[in-house]
């Protein structure tokens, strides 16, 4: 009896685990600025066609690696590493950083897939450069000049009338200079019709949106994040933490540094240096995080992931 108890609150120890397991997520992932691509998830190619979005679905676990064909050759190959949570779909855009390298990055928050959308996917619009549109519209501009001399003993009055016209406004000016009494006047209307080109700038149609690249973690937020690292009991619910803060964050080198201190095990160390690398803004410095192993022969295969990137 006590075996089948003993059995039993295993099972239902477990049970969250299995659960976990089983479930199943989405990944749409889409280019910034419409360069279509072929995905693949975990060497499974996802699209037969060079598209500007793929949605990869049923995919298990937690941990993927995924890789992006550009259909232009010369935009090169992106290979990385994405961690999704179970049971949700996650979206992705592909931008190019400063340093001229693509990279991968989640775009939003994920969803649960019971509320996400059967359909294809539409992610929101990508960010978009400044744009700047100009309209060139031909304005005709209608000229009436109407001159009125009058003649007298004394001297000559004389009545200047303009109207001008344009874009169904007119515009009147009137000067008369009298110096005597009418006795005769003539009147001679002169009318000239020309067209002129102005240029207007259409300012709805101005757009900008800077992109920025991927800041590190705000020490007050890093803080925090080490402070609920530190909390956890087990090394693997260290780690799925350590991997829900890189989801939506970015890191220093610094900091993925100090987040590897908190893991026990070489090999965990050595996993998360592999995911942070992604989501590192200073990448270029990385060479700081190999303070954090203990063993040359594990520097060595970090070095040998990155140099494969």
């Amino acid at each position: 009896m006590k075996t089948i108890l003993r059995f039993a609150f295993l099972l239902f120890c477990m049970l969250p685990s299995l659960l976990k397991a089983q479930s199943t997520s989405n990944l749409v992932v889409f280019s910034e600025n419409g360069e279509t691509f072929f995905l693949s998830v975990d060497g499974v190619k996802q699209n037969q066609e060079a598209q500007a979005n793929v949605k990869a679905e049923g995919l298990t676990g937690d941990f993927h690696k995924i890789t992006i064909e550009f259909n232009e050759k010369e935009l090169g190959v992106v290979n990385q590493n994405f961690v999704l949570e179970p049971g949700t779909e996650q979206k992705a855009q592909i931008s190019l950083k400063k340093n001229g390298k693509w990279v991968v990055r989640p775009f939003g928050e994920p969803i649960f897939l019971k509320e996400a959308v059967m359909t294809e996917s539409s992610p929101a619009p990508a960010p978009t450069q400044a744009m700047h549109a100009s309209e060139i519209t031909p304005q005709k501009e209608s000229v009436t000049t109407t001159t009125t001399t009058v003649t007298s003993p004394a001297g000559t009055a004389e009545s200047i009338d303009m109207s001008v016209g344009m874009g169904g406004e007119s515009i009147g000016v009137s000067v008369r200079v009298n110096d005597g009494s009418v006795s005769q006047s003539t009147t001679t209307t002169v009318t000239e019709s020309r067209t002129e080109t102005r240029v207007m700038s259409d300012e709805s149609a101005e757009r900008e949106v800077i992109v920025d690249d991927c800041a590190p973690m705000t020490t007050g937020d890093f803080q925090s994040a080490m402070q609920s690292l530190k909390s956890k009991t087990f090394s693997d619910s260290r780690m799925t933490q350590a991997k829900q803060i890189l989801k939506s964050n970015c890191l220093s080198a610094d900091q993925v540094k100090a987040t590897m201190s908190l893991f026990e095990y070489e090999d965990d160390k050595l996993e998360f240096a592999k995911l942070a690398y992604d989501q590192c803004a200073d990448p270029e410095n990385y060479w700081k995080v190999n303070d954090a192993f203990e063993f040359e022969m594990t520097i060595d295969e970090l070095n040998e992931f990155i140099e494969s990137k």
